[in-house]
Order: structure tokens, then sequence, then C-alpha cells
């Protein structure tokens, strides 16, 4: 399981709704997502506050699959999306197509 920002898919809320849905190549793969603010809270809490010091802590969200995000986004934002699982090569196609060589494979 990974942890991500959940930003991105904020921001690229448009993007998705125009399309219909979010395609990438996670499968059935589960992420926890979680903000940049909450990170930011909890890494100031951790070093400032002696208790926290040799701990160790998951900074995430429950982990979620693409399906259940796009369900929560398209709530959210009171649209119908869908999630479409993609190979990686479609994926990295379709990233280079619309970020360019250099940040499409990035």
């Amino acid at each position: 399981m990974c942890g991500i920002y959940i930003e991105p898919d904020v921001e690229y809320i448009d993007p998705y709704i125009q399309e219909g849905g979010i395609r990438s190549c996670a499968g059935d793969s589960k992420c926890g997502y979680t903000t940049r603010t909450e990170l930011a809270y909890a890494y100031a809490k951790m070093l400032i506050e002696d208790q926290h010091n040799s701990e160790i802590y998951n900074l995430h969200g429950e982990a979620i699959t693409q399906y259940e995000l796009a369900d929560y986004l398209g709530n959210a934002f009171d649209a119908h999306l869908t999630y479409t699982a993609i190979s990686v090569e479609k994926f990295k196609e379709e990233q280079i197509t619309e970020l360019g060589e250099c940040k499409g494979r990035s």
C-alpha cells in the first residue's frame, strides 16, 4: 500500500469530469491519501513535542481503491465519475501525450 497526497486528484477534477472519470494503471491496488496540510501539522507536532521521539507513525488515511476514489470525488463534486484500469504502457503513453516527454515519464 502507498500513501499519497490527495490534492493532485482534487486539482484535476475538471479533466476527470470532462473525461467521465479517472484512468490509471493502479488496478485494484489501495492507497491511503492525506493532505499536505495534515502532514505539515503532524510533522510540526512531531518536531516540537518530545513524546513523539523514536515513535513510528503511518501518516495517511484509510487505504482505498481508485474505484472508491472516483466515487468519493464524484460525490464531493456532484459528478458521475468512474475508474478505468489501463495498462502501465497505456498510462505512460497517455501521460507523455498530456504532459510531455520529460514530465510524463516521472
